[in-house]
């Protein structure tokens, strides 16, 4: 998945899509590898995170809200950038919940690169506004629908943005492991569980080599 996170952008599902990552910006990144469950810097860091592969946690650090879970970042999304146009603490923690390939560049050469290439803007100008619709997307998912049903929405918005075509089904391009289809829809692993064997009785999922596979008609094998 990294050659597709440094090409290009994914889709949000709300009609936002963010253009390819500048070659200015991977020039100057270096990779991490870090295994999962480790806490990253982001407003008191002075550098900024983009997904290679895995997934990272984000979740809100502020006193009235501490430890809720704000957004779950695949690869192509990045953190830590939104502090250069913020005049305070954005009161974000991140987590990786997942052995995570990480991109690592100082928010000092990401503000220099806004100061003198239109494709570093615009680029980050997109990737800003479209994390803003996702974590509006999730809040009201989260806040009108069951657990149940926020495993259904896991899974299609997963498909949405990550599945590719191939013999009549659509098949998620990333590995997903129940735990982290939990955390997307956050509730516990066993509701995850309990969805997922029940969509795989109805045909409506497969799971091929830690990928779901979702056939595009219920009535149709792969």
């Amino acid at each position: 998945m990294s050659d597709v996170a440094e090409r290009g952008a994914r889709a949000t599902g709300l009609g936002f899509s963010v253009p390819p990552i500048p070659p200015s910006v991977l020039a100057a990144a270096t990779h991490w590898d870090v295994p999962a469950g480790r806490f990253l810097q982001v407003s008191a860091g002075d550098v900024c995170y983009g997904v290679r592969t895995g997934m990272v946690k984000l979740t809100c650090s502020s006193y009235r809200n501490d430890g809720a879970l704000v957004d779950v970042l695949e690869p192509g999304q990045w953190f830590g950038v939104v502090d250069l146009f913020a005049t305070g603490r954005c009161g974000f923690s991140a987590e990786t919940a997942s052995p995570c390939s990480l991109f690592v560049i100082r928010k000092a050469k990401v503000q220099q690169l806004l100061e003198c290439d239109p494709e570093v803007q615009r680029w980050l100008l997109c990737a800003s506004a479209a994390r803003v619709h996702r974590i509006a997307e999730r809040h009201q998912v989260l806040t009108s629908s069951t657990p149940e049903e926020r495993v259904h929405w896991a899974i299609h918005m997963l498909a949405e943005r990550f599945g590719y075509f191939r013999q009549g089904c659509r098949i998620v391009g990333v590995r997903m492991s129940q735990s982290q289809v939990a955390c997307v829809a956050n509730t516990s692993r066993q509701t995850v569980n309990k969805v997922m064997m029940k969509m795989k009785l109805q045909r409506q999922l497969e799971v091929v080599n830690d990928r779901m596979v979702l056939p595009l008609n219920r009535d149709e094998g792969c």
